[in-house]
């Protein structure tokens, strides 16, 4: 009998120490999960400020040919939608890491 309690007691010292871990994961997941937000939304920012450049500055120094565009070509109406749905598209994996390490700490 005491062989068992002897291992209940050693499997309970490895739960408090990996309790521990995973709560530093766990911050550390939230903090990841965050940044990748920021970079998603500041990707769709500057390909649309990439976007507005093209229209004024392409336009200024081409004198309004619009045929020297890249990005706002009149051929590539479709790549703004494109670059949109993309955006849309990215997904946030650090949040399903999130999302599994809070699931972890329910079965513990």
């Amino acid at each position: 009998m005491n062989t068992y309690k002897d291992r209940i007691t050693v499997f309970q010292q490895y739960l408090k120490k990996a309790l521990v871990i995973m709560e530093m994961q766990k911050k550390q997941l939230k903090a990841m999960s965050d940044v990748r937000d920021k970079e998603i939304k500041a990707q769709k920012g500057l390909l649309t400020d990439l976007m507005k450049y093209e229209d004024i500055a392409v336009a200024y120094y081409s004198e309004q040919d619009y045929n020297l565009r890249t990005l706002t070509h009149p051929n590539q109406e479709s790549l703004k939608s494109r670059i949109e749905d993309s955006t849309l598209k990215m997904k946030n994996s650090y949040m399903d890491t999130f999302i599994w390490l809070k699931g972890e700490f329910l079965d513990v």
